[in-house]
């Protein structure tokens, strides 16, 4: 391979890595805007641990968004909310003391669309006591 050839091949692939890198970044700032989207309208995944009877002892409204397989139109907890955390996938949920109370991923990218979230472990043990000594 001569010098001309193998800087045309070092080209290419420099041209092909910035193309990557731009890729991922469009990819973050879905995510990102993705997340940011639940929060604002109160979205919350269908995949749920426990179930959602559970979820909605402790206050959960769940209502179905049409044409939405994956997702719930939700109201919370009075005093709950949603929380971003550093990683865009994942958002925390709180109670009105802002103890995290379970957590919550989405990715809305519409290759790998999905969601769930789950209860703290210790958050269902303090709502089964709760129950047990009504």
């Amino acid at each position: 391979m001569t010098e001309k050839e193998r800087l045309e091949e070092l080209q290419k692939l420099n041209a092909l890595y910035e193309m990557m890198i731009e890729n991922q970044h469009k990819i973050e700032t879905i995510d990102k805007e993705g997340n940011k989207k639940i929060m604002r309208q109160l979205s919350l995944p269908k995949k749920m641990k426990p179930e959602r009877e559970v979820w909605e002892e402790l206050g959960f409204v769940f209502n179905d968004i049409p044409g939405d397989d994956i997702m719930y139109r939700a109201t919370l907890p009075n005093g709950w909310n949603i929380r971003g955390t550093e990683t865009p996938l994942w958002n925390e949920i709180i109670d009105e003391n802002e103890m995290v109370r379970g957590s919550l991923f989405y990715t809305p990218a519409s290759y790998d669309r999905n969601a769930f979230m789950y209860l703290d472990e210790k958050q269902k043990e303090e709502k089964a006591e709760h129950t047990k000594n009504r």
